[in-house]
């Protein structure tokens, strides 16, 4: 499948975001697919100490959004992260 990006909530037992974002870059990492061509994943938490969004980052997620922040935010983030075509053979 294809996604233009990811939306996770960090904390959805009983697979987490930060394990799902793990387990996606994995599969990713399996068929070689490069760092610029990797799925934007956005974790959604409402933990957002400066430890929390490290966590994040060493779980190779790409951006964050702390529930109970401004809505349109959100939209903004996933906005940075434009829809790329792959490339098309033959």
């Amino acid at each position: 499948s294809s996604f233009d990006s990811i939306v996770t909530d960090i904390v959805m037992p009983p697979y987490n975001g930060d394990d799902c974002s793990q387990e996606i870059r994995s599969i990713e990492a399996s068929f070689k697919i490069s760092y610029h061509d990797e799925i934007p994943i956005i974790a959604m938490s409402g933990n957002g100490s400066r430890e929390d969004v490290f966590h994040y980052f060493d779980c190779k997620i790409t951006d964050y959004f702390i529930k109970g922040s401004k809505p349109d935010l959100l939209i903004k983030i996933k906005n940075d992260y434009p829809f790329i075509a792959p490339a098309m053979n033959g």
